[in-house]
């Protein structure tokens, strides 16, 4: 490890015996009494100073936090990163507090076990149990019900995850908490679009297409994802296709939503792909084939490559006759 920032290992946090706190430990803390002689107070770490504006007291791990934050952004220092989450974390427990300094350390550390690093593979469940924790310490942070959801995703459980990001959305619109954290790091048209990609997959198409609308109404130019920039537009028009005919009032909305995905994003190929195959079905056969071609440009997937090869010479075929 770099001088600069210490001589501590990461990899030792991790073995049989360390001293740092795990996330186990803390849900344990969280769930029963608390230790003799602390006394947990909940965000402790942030005192109001006005109405208008916060003022932040130093308190432990505040400065482990901060390097570890900007050390966790390089993936050759992710380990160093996670040496000072552990320290962070355990400075906010031998206090004797939940600082604010808990929930942050245990939802960045849950990113750092995602993502892994040169020197370890990543470990979903740490990361579950980290999220787990700083919700049980702060139960506002609308990120760390979010990322909860991503892993329930991964994992194949999207009721729990639909759970989770509709507790996030819960909190983000009206939080109950005075930490001023409880929004940060996350979007509410993100929240929307999660919702909706989950409900999509639980195949309940009415309220996919309410929430990608709804993030779209947030947020029209549709860049906080998931997916690339215009994907809420391209998800809610595939709904609206696949319910809808040419000539409908659904069909042309959906039609629309096409054309803005491609406006928003010309190099995003299944929204140029389905825009090319919604003007093929209209007869509107020199715009498909312009759609076609653009999205050959742009398309990496062999696959729907192919499709649209076949598409547009079907496309060229009507058109000369």
């Amino acid at each position: 490890i770099n001088a600069e920032y210490g001589t501590c290992s990461p990899m030792s946090s991790y073995s049989a015996g360390a001293n740092a706190v795990s996330s186990r430990e803390v849900v344990g803390v969280v769930g029963g009494a608390p230790p003799a002689g602390r006394a947990i107070v909940q965000s402790g770490y942030w005192l109001k100073a006005s109405p208008e504006e916060w003022r932040v007291r130093r308190g432990p791990g505040t400065m482990e936090l901060k390097r570890a934050i900007k050390l966790a952004e390089d993936p050759a220092t992710a380990d160093t990163a996670l040496c000072f989450l552990n320290k962070a974390i355990e400075a906010s427990m031998m206090d004797g507090r939940f600082q604010a300094t808990m929930p942050q350390a245990l939802f960045v550390r849950s990113r750092l076990h995602r993502s892994g690093s040169f020197e370890r593979r990543p470990d979903m469940g740490s990361a579950f149990s980290d999220l787990t924790a700083a919700l049980s310490i702060e139960p506002n942070y609308a990120a760390a019900w979010l990322d909860r959801a991503g892993l329930n995703f991964e994992a194949e459980k999207p009721l729990e995850a639909l759970a989770d990001v509709d507790m996030a959305i819960k909190v983000f619109v009206a939080p109950s908490s005075r930490w001023p954290l409880a929004k940060q790091n996350v979007k509410l048209c993100a929240l929307h679009a999660n919702r909706g990609t989950i409900l999509d997959h639980l195949d309940r198409p009415e309220e996919a297409l309410g929430e990608y609308l709804q993030a779209i109404a947030v947020n029209p130019r549709d860049t906080t994802g998931p997916g690339p920039a215009g994907n809420c537009h391209f998800k809610a028009a595939q709904i609206l296709m696949a319910r809808n005919q040419p000539g409908t009032e659904g069909w042309d909305q959906a039609m629309v939503l096409l054309a803005s995905a491609v406006q928003l994003n010309p190099k995003f190929p299944e929204a140029l792909a389905a825009c090319g195959n919604g003007l093929l079905r209209q007869d509107d056969l020199a715009q498909a084939i312009r759609m076609y071609k653009q999205c050959l440009q742009f398309c990496q997937n062999n696959e729907l490559r192919s499709t649209i090869e076949l598409n547009l010479e079907t496309a060229r075929r009507r058109y000369h006759n």
